[in-house]
């Protein structure tokens, strides 16, 4: 059977989206999107038809798979629809914004097996378990080679948010949920060390930071306050709710502990991930912004630099994503699938309660 695809949302992912779609030779059969000009707008620029923001007409068509791309508060409706439909869903993260929403999208998959009801497959767009590097990590984990896991530690860096900055969805907790920077990177950073180590995040305690409570909003667009010679700010000033940055300390169910800085106001930083993982007899670490070196240092030993001249970068880990959804490839048990965004919710929102109580320790229901 062909696979015919189409793209939901119209914004920064869609674009990727669509682009490992067409590396991979995927028909992209069409667009929808919240806003009709939105879509129009994509439909145009990639030369596909366009559905308006019918999500049905997409539902009742003969499309096989599924990519959401939309803000996070629209993933529980729309995954379940799809799926009902008989459509494979490629969603973006995070899975959705509560708890709740997640353990029904999964009671849903249950019930639909339970009953013999065809549904489509679910797979989240965790790209970062597909760089060789991480693939390799993994290896070494799992292989004992240097022991038990001890230390679990890195962050994740960027300067998307730094002002000045657009003023978008991602600021509306009714649309991107109460947190930005520990859901939108920070839940790729959580993925990344339970994937490697194969060991679940248990407890956390975490504290946020805001660079700047309240913003100037002029013509869609954030400064600060100490950058304006204004005194009377009007209907101009806003308030933000939600964190530029966290640090977090986390438990894992191994045994290791482990801890991440989680920024997007960190100036020149495009998109830097580090993890290292501590043992017993070695440690390992990498870093996105250089993914084809993989670093492994031993006591008494010069640190030994593991280079991969092909392993591409972040685009090209989310086209391994989509070969290995349409195509089977290699192992397909590293796809993330419900059960994964379920625990990457759980810890997010762990993450949050444990920020309202002053960095109280919080366990992370498994």
């Amino acid at each position: 059977m062909d696979r015919k695809a189409v793209i939901i949302g119209a914004g920064f992912a869609a674009d990727m989206h669509i682009q490992a779609l067409k590396a991979l030779g995927i028909q992209v059969v069409g667009v929808a999107a919240g806003h009709r000009d939105s879509a129009k707008g994509f439909a145009e620029k990639n030369q596909i038809p366009s559905y308006g923001v019918s999500v049905e007409e997409v539902m009742e068509d003969d499309v096989t798979d599924v990519h959401i791309c939309t803000p996070p508060n629209s993933h529980a409706e729309l995954i379940k629809k799809m799926l009902n439909a008989g459509k494979n869903v490629i969603c973006e993260k995070p899975l959705c914004i509560t708890e709740k929403e997640a353990q029904d999208i999964r009671r849903f998959m249950d019930e639909n097996l339970r009953h013999g009801k065809k549904t489509g497959r679910l797979v989240l767009d965790y790209n970062v378990r597909f760089f060789a590097a991480v693939k390799k990590i993994r290896e070494i984990i799992k292989s004992g080679k240097y022991g038990k896991v001890v230390l679990v530690h890195g962050n994740y860096m960027q300067d998307f948010h730094a002002l000045p900055s657009i003023y978008d969805w991602r600021y509306r907790s009714d649309m991107s949920g109460p947190m930005r920077a520990v859901t939108e990177i920070g839940s790729h950073w959580f993925d990344l060390a339970q994937f490697v180590t194969g060991s679940n995040i248990t407890g956390v305690s975490a504290t946020f930071k805001k660079a700047a409570e309240y913003r100037i909003l002029n013509d869609g667009v954030m400064s600060s306050e100490d950058d304006n010679m204004e005194e009377d700010f009007g209907d101009k000033k806003i308030h933000i709710d939600s964190e530029d940055a966290a640090s977090v300390t986390l438990q894992f169910s191994n045994g290791a502990m482990g801890n991440v800085l989680l920024s997007e106001i960190s100036h020149g930083r495009s998109n830097h991930l580090f993890l290292e993982v501590d043992m017993m007899d070695g440690s390992v670490w990498w870093n996105e912004e250089d993914p084809n070196k993989l670093y492994h240092g031993k006591k008494n030993d010069p640190i030994a630099v593991e280079i991969s001249a092909f392993n591409g970068g972040f685009n090209e880990s989310v086209i391994e994503l989509f070969k290995e959804f349409y195509f089977g490839e290699g192992d397909s048990k590293i796809l993330p699938d419900v059960n994964s965004g379920l625990q990457i919710v759980r810890i997010c929102n762990a993450v949050h309660d444990s920020s309202r109580q002053h960095s109280a320790w919080v366990n992370v229901k498994q």
